[in-house]
Order: C-alpha cells, then sequence, then structure tokens
C-alpha cells in the first residue's frame, strides 16, 4: 500500500516521492531515532492508521522492523529508506541503507552521494561503490556535456564533506543493471576494470625508473593500469598511504624521499623527477620545513617557526616536522571584529595544500594553541581525521574560565610565587607577587579571571597599524570555543604545573568530547621549547605516532 504521493518525472534528477496521503505519519530520523533538520538525509519511518501489524509469525522481525513510535504512541515502521524532506514539504529519495559502506572509520551513504551527483546538470545516470578502499563514481554523462574530475570534485565540495567525495569518476556508457531495474554491483566491478578516470590520455611509463614505480603504485594502490600522469590521491591514496611508497621507494631506488614530495609531486612522472635529481623540492611560502625528511605523516606546529626547531631536530629521523606561519597579509584582509575561525580557516587551506588529506598531527603553543584548537576541529568537520591535538601550555579565553572559583586562582598564585622561591628566582617572584595581587584583587571585584601572560590585554595598548600579532591576539579574546568532538594532549609546563592538574583547571578537559590527556614537561611556559628541554618533549610527542606509521618504517 503506498504511503506517500508524487507524480513521476523521468528527468535525471533526485527522485521524490511526494507528501504523505491522508491518515498518514511519516518520519525522518537518525540512527538514534531523532527527527532530523530538512535536507539532512536520515531513515524513513511511517506511522498512521493504515500501518499493518506486523509480519506473519515472525515476532523478531517484527521487532526489529516496527519499533515504538516516540511522538505519537503506537508503532511504526522502519522501512530502511534514505530520504531527506525538501522544504516544500516533499520527500527526496536518496537509496537504500543497504548501500551503506565504512571507509576509514566514515560511514557514507551511498545513495546520498549518487543524490548529489544526479543534480548535477552534466549527469543523467550515476551509481557510486567502494572498490579497494575507494570510493568511486560511476558516471553516464549527458551528451557533450563531459565534465573533468576536479570539476566534479569542486562541486561536490559544496554539498558534501570532504571524506564523502569520490576519489575517482569512472565515464561509462550505461549502467549495468538487473532484471529488476537495480544496479547491478558485480558489473560496476566488470566496468571498473581498466576503465579510464580522467580526461588525460593514459601514458605509460618511458623509462625504468617510471616503470618501477608504477609496479609499487599498482601493488599499494590494488588498481591497474596506472599512468605517469594520474594522481596518486585520485587513485584512493591518503597520508598512510603516501607514507608506505616512501618507504618501498627507498627499499626499491635506495633513496629517501620526504613523504612530503608525493604531496608536492602527486604522478609518477614528476616523482621521477624527483627520483633522476630533475626536480628542486621548491616549499611553498609560510609552510617552515623544520624537519622535511621522513616517511611518516608530519607533525604540524602551527605558529611553529625557529621556536619550534630544537623540538624537530630531537625528533625521529622518520619523523617530518612543518611549522605553518601566517604573515601580516593573510590576516589584514579580514576586517575587525576579527574571529579565530576565519583565520584558521586559512590555516587549515594552507595546510591541506599541502597536505590534502589525513591523518593530520598538529599542535601550537601558548596562544597559536587556540588556532590548533580550532583548526582541528575544522578539519573533522571536514571529515578528516586528527591522530594528535597537542595543545603546549595554552591559556583559554578569560571568557571561558570565568567558570572557575576564586580560590584555585589564589592555589595558583600562592604555588607559581612558592616554586619561584624554591627555585631562588627572588627577583622574579617579587615581581610575580605584585602583578598576581593586582590581578587577584581585580577579579574578587568583578568576579572574572584575567589572562595569565597578559598577551591579550597587550594587544590593546598597542597604537601601531594592526599587524598579525595584534590581530591574532584580538581574535583569541573574543574567541568562544566549540567542544571539540575527539581528545586533546594538553603538555603543561612543570613550573606552572605546581602539582595540580593545570589543563583541567583551565577548562580543557571540559572542552575536549572525548578526553584530555595531560603531560608534564620540563621548563617553565617559555622555556619548554628551548634546546634544554627539547628532547624530553619530542620524546613525549613520539609516543603519539601512529602504529601503521611505526610498522612501516620497522
Amino acid at each position: 500500500m503506498a504511503s506517500t504521493l508524487e507524480p513521476v518525472r523521468p528527468d535525471g534528477a533526485v527522485v521524490s516521492i511526494g507528501r504523505p496521503l491522508a491518515n498518514t505519519r511519516v518520519y525522518v530520523l537518525d540512527e538514534q531515532r531523532q527527527l532530523v533538520p530538512i535536507g539532512v538525509a536520515g531513515e524513513l519511518y511511517i506511522a498512521g492508521a493504515g500501518l499493518a501489524r506486523g509480519y506473519w509469525q515472525r515476532a523478531e522481525l517484527t521487532a526489529e522492523r516496527f519499533p515504538p513510535d516516540p511522538f505519537a504512541g503506537g508503532r511504526m515502521y522502519k522501512t530502511g529508506d534514505l530520504v531527506r524532506w525538501r522544504h516544500d514539504g516533499r520527500l527526496d529519495y536518496l537509496g537504500r541503507l543497504d548501500d551503506q559502506v565504512k571507509l576509514r572509520g566514515f560511514r557514507i551513504e551511498l545513495g546520498e552521494v549518487q543524490a548529489m551527483l544526479a543534480a548535477h546538470p552534466a549527469v543523467r545516470a550515476v551509481a557510486v561503490a567502494l572498490r579497494r578502499d575507494t570510493l568511486v563514481a560511476f558516471c553516464v554523462w549527458r551528451e557533450g556535456l563531459a565534465i573533468t574530475s576536479d570539476a566534479m570534485r569542486a562541486f561536490l565540495a559544496a554539498h558534501l564533506p570532504a571524506h564523502m567525495i569520490p576519489a575517482r569518476f569512472v565515464a561509462v556508457e550505461k549502467l549495468p543493471l538487473l532484471p529488476n531495474g537495480k544496479v547491478d554491483r558485480r558489473g560496476l566491478e566488470a566496468l571498473d576494470d581498466g576503465a579510464r578516470t580522467s580526461v588525460t590520455a593514459f601514458a605509460g611509463p618511458q623509462d625504468e625508473t617510471e616503470r618501477r614505480l608504477t609496479g609499487v603504485w599498482q601493488e599499494l594502490l590494488a588498481t591497474a593500469p596506472i599512468g605517469i600522469h594520474d594522481n596518486f590521491f585520485e587513485l584512493g591514496g591518503h597520508s598512510l598511504l603516501a607514507a608506505r611508497v616512501t618507504v618501498r621507494i627507498e627499499h626499491t631506488f635506495g633513496k629517501r624521499l620526504p613523504v612530503a614530495t608525493i604531496f608536492e609531486a602527486p604522478t609518477i612522472a614528476q616523482l621521477a623527477n624527483h627520483l633522476r635529481g630533475e626536480a628542486a623540492v621548491v616549499w611553498p611560502p609560510r609552510i617552515i620545513p623544520l624537519k622535511p625528511a621522513g616517511s611518516r605523516p608530519p607533525f604540524w606546529a602551527i605558529g611553529g617557526g625557529a621556536s619550534f626547531l630544537p623540538v624537530a631536530h630531537e625528533m625521529g629521523p622518520d619523523q617530518p616536522v612543518f611549522g605553518l606561519l601566517l604573515e601580516d597579509d593573510d590576516v589584514r584582509k579580514f576586517t575587525p571584529p576579527y574571529r579565530i575561525g576565519e583565520i584558521a580557516a586559512e590555516i587549515v587551506r594552507l595546510v591541506r595544500k599541502q597536505q590534502p588529506c589525513g591523518p593530520y598531527f598538529l599542535g601550537g603553543h601558548s596562544l597559536q594553541g587556540l588556532y590548533a584548537l580550532e583548526a582541528a576541529r575544522q578539519l573533522m568537520a571536514e571529515g578528516e581525521q586528527i591522530r594528535l591535538l597537542a595543545i603546549f601550555d595554552t591559556y583559554l579565553p578569560a571568557s571561558w574560565r570565568q567558570q572557575f572559583q576564586t580560590r584555585v586562582r589564589i592555589r595558583e598564585y600562592v604555588g607559581g610565587l612558592w616554586q619561584l622561591i624554591i627555585a631562588r628566582r627572588l627577583v622574579q617572584a617579587w615581581r610575580q607577587s605584585l602583578q598576581g595581587a593586582k590581578a587577584l584583587l581585580s577579579h574578587i571585584r568583578s568576579g572574572t579571571l584575567n589572562s595569565k601572560y597578559g598577551f591579550l590585554n597587550v594587544a590593546r595598548k598597542q597604537d601601531a597599524p594592526p599587524g598579525i600579532g595584534y590581530i591574532l591576539a584580538l581574535a583569541a579574546e573574543e574567541y568562544e570555543p566549540e567542544p571539540y568532538p575527539g581528545r586533546i594532549v594538553f603538555f603543561q609546563s612543570a613550573m606552572q604545573a605546581f602539582g595540580v592538574k593545570v589543563g583541567t583547571r583551565l577548562g580543557w578537559a571540559e572542552l575536549a568530547e572525548k578526553g584530555l590527556e595531560l603531560r608534564t614537561i620540563p621548563g617553565d611556559h617559555r622555556s619548554i621549547l628551548d634546546a634544554s628541554n627539547a628532547a624530553a618533549l619530542a620524546a613525549v610527542l613520539a609516543e603519539y605516532l601512529p602504529e601503521e606509521a611505526k610498522a612501516q618504517t620497522a
């Protein structure tokens, strides 16, 4: 029996199944059976007067497919169909949940990807499949309207997260169908064998270097044939696989290339030039190659230039480290009020230009820790994986810390003075006692906490035209961080710890949804990155390298 009604329009667009019939209720729910907003995909549930009682003599199946209706009482039917509401109250049919796949930890609804592709005017028909850990789109183009893979990715990027965008687009004359009209998945595999995915003409290897490289790619990517102009990442490559490529290159050619080279030279032809010594690595502006050599995914020191160099030199021989320093022109294009979100988006753009896909390892010291936090949050929102977010002795903005009680501030003040006295830093203790007493009095009077180091307040006093330090500080002052959907590793300096958990005290524990890990390292706030403490910090950082990378370099 029909539950919704809509005239059929065979125009190749997303199929609408219309609106509910009279006396019929329909819900679009997520995995927790909560209502989803308009435009968001979810599973279709049906309830109302015409609902069946269940399956004949199949109590278990009935209990599974006819759960209680939490909105109006009674029961509802779990259809297994993927749909979404339109703004006009009609339903778009996106496919079956049976088509759900999991790729690198993300659940992907193939029907949702197909529906977005079908909305493109150049696409007459499309099917999406998971092939060898790669999302592949099989497209039937409208006559005279075939477009490039890059143009299709740009179209999808405006509507879908990065992990839902196919790595390859295969042009086919027609989709293989079963007798019931559904797409024949086995037939798609046959179409994929030997199919070309790019408008670039296929070119085979021209010399022994390119032939050996092609063999490495075909084995690790589990696909063939591969042309010398095919892009590694369009074929399904990612950061961890790029690390494996550099290890195989070292075994095959006896020459070690930085893993970043794969991102700079993602085709066999370009990579072969590096192996022949015909190409020199030219690092883009803002990217500081603190330690570019190594086959593991790089660690990004946000805001880290020369200050992070001692730590980078102490990290393992196979661990690349890059700093990222914005310049005045990068932030002056923004207008007041300055927002960390906008500036962090520029950081994410620069990181992704050098490392297009995750997993990512990043961190920041002091003020830059806030930008590392926001950059990591934006990368996760784009569907990327953050393996390590390292925060080095960073205080959250005062607005976030207002919730903490005065006695914590007093304990910090007294503990800090005692630590300085023990270390015989009496002049600094005397200065801090005066500054701390003034800050405590201000807090007691106003009920708010001030910035410990005062870098936010200094920005207000500068009379010079806004430079990068001024803008970064003002943006941080107004920052109201959203909960971070991952784990945070907080590196607290021993001088600031005073025997208490600094990261927890400052509010980081409330911010990290998957937990806060505290690590105490030698030095004070300013010296934790110095050469005298670099080896200790590097040793702790090394513990957070992925097991996959360790195995690849064994």
